[in-house]
């Protein structure tokens, strides 16, 4: 496999997994139905919907257009989930993101709706403060909506919303007004036809950049102007199917680094891009995931075994979630099965659902009937 990295050569190195382990940090799982039988979960995002406190979960499903919001109870377990069926103006919700849209000081929720025949849509819905929703906005996005990511990327004091959509390329930034609705999208970048898109301040400038995965197996990163413009992206080539994406300062020098999900038919493993300081990116280094599981389809990054690194988890299609310990450097060290029980997932979070001050983790698990799988940090 060659990297090409623009403007300047990059390294490529890959990190090959033992023999499978399992972590001993965490107890067994604890599961709870999320959906119905036949739907198939998409998304989750934590955060304290009826402000109790206590981190809660919320899920999407892409049959019968479910919004699934679990309340937890502050000791690591969930109350029955509250489910709520989507309006009719699309067939299956993508995404799933978190932020307070009308700054009343309650988490509101956003989520792409993806149509096979007509562009897909975001439909905003803000917080009741008891744990529901009521809709505030939506805007159309472009055709197979993948993935969005919440900031304020113009400074203002509004949360705004960037989407990516697989078959209208580039990146689309709605500013927000402040009370749950957004202005007109502005694309950027729209030679790629991009998949999932993150957000973090790369150059150290006070503003949120962009990061991109994109369909011909690259990663973009677009430079925030400070008025919530990109004007530019640089690009680096991987010749890998990119997933999932997400940034993190794993090496400990105060920059975000850039961590991609990897689905390519010969490796499924994590690829982790240091941040130079300045925007761009350097070394890559491919970690396999493959001994704990296959085709990786999301990634969190916490210090879980509270040693002052960075680690990494990721949740697997066909096996059990992985777990990476990071050496502090950027590195990590060969991945480890998180338990021996849930094979299969589409989205991870971690939190402190039991408030002990160690992260925990949950994941989403294919089954029949969807659950939401519940793994509390004993360290």
């Amino acid at each position: 496999m060659k990297l090409l990295r623009i403007g300047a050569l990059a390294m490529i190195i890959f990190v090959l997994s033992t023999p499978t382990l399992i972590a001993q940090q965490f107890g067994p799982p604890t599961f709870y139905a999320i959906g119905t039988l036949g739907a198939t979960p998409e998304a989750m995002v934590a955060a304290d919907f009826n402000n109790d406190g206590v981190i809660d979960v919320a899920t999407t499903a892409n049959a019968f257009r479910l919004l699934t919001v679990s309340l937890g109870k502050g000791d690591g377990t969930f109350q029955p989930a509250i489910r709520a069926k989507w309006p009719p103006l699309g067939t299956t919700p993508m995404a799933l993101a978190v932020g307070d849209f009308n700054k009343d000081g309650i988490p509101d929720l956003v989520s792409l709706l993806w149509n096979s025949n007509s562009p897909g849509w975001a439909v905003v819905w803000l917080g009741n403060g008891d744990g529901t929703f009521h809709q505030s906005a939506q805007f159309q996005v472009g055709m197979s909506p993948g993935s969005e990511v919440v900031a304020d990327y113009n400074g203002d004091g509004n949360l705004d919303i960037a989407t990516v959509t697989a078959l209208t390329k580039g990146v689309s930034v709605f500013l927000g007004n402040g009370d749950g609705t957004f202005q007109p999208g502005v694309v950027y970048n729209n030679t790629k036809a991009s998949l999932f898109v993150t957000a973090g301040d790369l150059n150290g400038d006070g503003f949120p950049d962009l990061v991109e995965t994109n369909q011909d197996g690259s990663a973009s990163v677009l430079l925030n102007s400070g008025t919530g413009t990109f004007p530019s992206a640089a690009n680096y080539s991987t010749s890998d199917t990119l997933t999932e994406v997400t940034v993190g300062d794993v090496n400990g020098d105060g920059k975000p680094d850039v961590v991609i999900c990897v689905q390519d038919p010969v490796e499924q493993a994590v690829a982790v891009f240091l941040n130079q300081g300045n925007g761009t990116l350097g070394t890559l280094t491919f970690y396999d995931v493959t001994a704990a599981g296959t085709v990786p389809s999301g990634i969190v990054i916490a210090d879980f075994n509270k040693d002052g690194k960075q680690d990494l988890a990721v949740v697997n299609g066909t096996k059990a979630p992985g777990l990476f310990y990071g050496n502090g450097d950027g590195t990590f060290q060969n991945v480890i099965a998180l338990n021996d029980g849930p094979k299969g997932g589409t989205g991870i979070v971690t939190a402190d659902f039991n408030k002990d001050g160690a992260p925990d983790l949950a994941f989403t698990v294919l089954s029949k009937s969807p659950k939401l799988a519940v793994l509390l940090n004993t360290q």
